[in-house]
């Protein structure tokens, strides 16, 4: 294995870390559903900002795209506990849980492409 390797696999690691122990915390302070759809917004609008930051304002590395996209805001957000929830449900209530995480999802990925732009163009 070579010393990039090892690095990257240390901040993917260090990332993913501290976004488990912030996500476990946000469970903590709103539990269930509620705090799932939570750590999922705040990381769609992050991981918007993330990479549209990239694309309007100007270049962030590979290994902060790694600590920050892949490591923290990968073990932060919860699509797998999500879906967990959402089958667990009745119908109905598995549909409306869909659509409350997945549409606003995309709101909050828009809204940061927009302050990326806002803030690139000032």
């Amino acid at each position: 294995m070579e010393y990039r390797d090892v690095t990257n696999l240390f901040l993917i690691g260090t990332g993913g870390f501290l976004g488990s122990v912030c996500r476990y915390g946000t469970s903590n302070l709103i539990p269930g559903t509620p705090g799932t759809l939570v750590v999922n917004l705040l990381g769609s609008f992050l991981l918007g900002l993330l990479l549209f930051y990239s694309d309007y304002i100007g270049y962030l590395t590979p290994r902060i795209r790694m600590f920050a996209g892949i490591g923290f805001l990968g073990a932060f957000t919860t699509f797998s506990t999500f879906i967990v929830q959402t089958v667990q449900m009745q119908p109905l209530y598995g549909f409306t849980n869909v659509m409350i995480n997945l549409l606003p999802g995309l709101f909050a990925i828009f809204l940061a492409r927009s302050l990326v732009i806002y803030i690139g163009s000032r």
